[in-house]
């Protein structure tokens, strides 16, 4: 538009002869077309750019997903390899233990977590990303949903319990109300466990031992 702009300031076309005129004004137009060309295929070449970056983009992320697709089912797998422990623990237990009905707690949320893991969506894929991230997003939704439907009032129930008896955990203050994600449901129930620890095999077992704040693993993210 810079050069129609200067042609426009220095020819002078009402001086000029029908014919002239008429040339000056097929110029102006060619030129204002050819500008425009120009404009609408820079354009075309910015958004083509910008959608191979975009590609590239999802490619990366797809890869570094690809390479840990392997993580949900391992997590998976240890965390039924704890409820299998824990229940091996509870065989040994009086059916009155107040530990008993702790890790009993903490193995029903590893067992519901495990399943939910395992039946997880595939990792989003460039082809399919926004439909595959939507699923991810969903399914977690859902089985914060499921968590606080079936165990926020037992947890809440087995916390106050024995807070009110002095017999805490860090890790079970810290997430109990609200674990956020699928993480935090895990610290719940390694909170439990943590827990059930400082408690006495049977009721008259003798005083309960004060450790309290244990905190066993890794944090989980909020």
């Amino acid at each position: 538009m810079v050069v129609l702009g200067v042609l426009a300031a220095v020819v002078p076309l009402s001086q000029l002869s029908p014919l002239t005129h008429a040339i000056w004004v097929f110029v102006f137009c060619s030129l204002g077309a050819l500008e425009i060309a120009v404009i609408v295929r820079d354009a075309e070449q910015r958004n083509k750019q910008f959608l191979q970056e975009r590609h590239t983009q999802n490619m990366q992320v797809s890869r570094i997903l690809e390479s840990v697709v392997e993580i949900p089912r391992t997590t998976a797998a240890l965390l039924q390899s704890q409820v299998d422990v824990d229940k091996a623990t509870q065989a040994h237990l009086p059916p009155d233990s107040p530990k008993r009905r702790v890790l009993a707690l903490a193995q029903d949320i590893l067992r519901f977590l495990a399943a939910r893991q395992v039946a997880e969506p595939r990792l989003p894929r460039s082809e399919t990303w926004e439909a595959d991230t939507e699923a991810m997003i969903r399914h977690s939704r859902e089985t914060m949903a499921r968590y606080l439907e079936r165990f926020q009032v037992p947890v809440a129930s087995i916390r106050h319990e024995f807070a009110n008896q002095g017999v805490t955990n860090k890790k079970l203050e810290d997430y109990y109300e609200y674990p956020t994600n699928p993480l935090g449901v895990q610290a719940v129930a390694e909170g439990l466990i943590a827990l059930a620890e400082q408690l006495p095999d049977t009721p008259s077992g003798g005083d309960v031992e004060q450790r309290n704040n244990v905190h066993d693993g890794p944090d989980a993210v909020r």
